[in-house]
């Protein structure tokens, strides 16, 4: 069977839920929130949601890393001073090594200035607090694979799938059985292996598509 090659890095590392937090300092309220976003279309839209949500806010500033390979950062201090308020919010997606992922923290001046290291302050602590309640998650490249199974076969296989923990998305029950499962790229080879000597060669799992996957097993 020919080798098929990794469509990108083997894992990477983004954001599990939506992340939502307020910190107020000096009556001031900053507004984060943190989530997994997949295009620039997702961005735009998260943005335009939290600009509806607070309207009253003076600036929406934001950062975000998007793509896995060479990410695309950008980010914006949206009034404030420069380098206040976006790029403390950059620095914190690309310390933690996260990509997919997006942060704006929204303010509501509440009639004191903070002044330029304050905002900072204010910023990144908003934003390394969204970030937490989105819990940071590994996602790993797997490989999709279909099996056709003879009943004859389906008992040891079974118990190996089991034992190397597969995520099994479906299996099917007619003549045969039909199993669709996912392996991570790094154990494709062993997989492959494994099946054809475990079946002396009467099963050639038939390669689908790739896939980032979060695993907590």
């Amino acid at each position: 069977m020919s080798k098929m090659e990794p469509m990108g890095p083997i894992d990477y590392w983004t954001v599990k839920n939506k992340g939502a937090v307020e910190v107020v300092r000096r009556k001031s309220r900053f507004i984060g929130r943190a989530q997994h976003i997949q295009s620039q279309c997702a961005f735009e839209q998260l943005l335009d949601a939290q600009r509806n949500a607070y309207p009253n806010a003076g600036h929406h500033v934001f950062a975000y890393r998007l793509g896995v390979e060479v990410p695309n950062e950008r980010c914006s201090d949206d009034g404030e001073p420069s380098g206040t308020a976006g790029q403390p919010l950059l620095h914190l997606l690309k310390e933690n090594e996260l990509v997919n992922v997006a942060i704006i923290v929204s303010r509501i001046f509440g009639g004191t200035l903070l002044g330029t290291g304050g905002l900072a302050r204010a910023y990144t602590q908003a934003g390394r607090r969204a970030l937490e309640e989105a819990v940071p998650e590994r996602r790993i490249l797997h490989q999709k694979f279909v099996l056709q199974i003879p009943y004859s076969v389906w008992g040891p296989l079974e118990y190996g799938f089991h034992q190397r923990r597969l995520f099994v998305e479906d299996i099917e029950y007619r003549d045969h059985i039909s199993i669709t499962l996912w392996v991570p790229m790094t154990n494709v080879t062993a997989f492959e292996k494994w099946i054809a000597e475990s079946t002396s060669g009467q099963i050639a799992p038939d390669r689908k598509e790739q896939a980032y996957l979060s695993r907590t097993n």
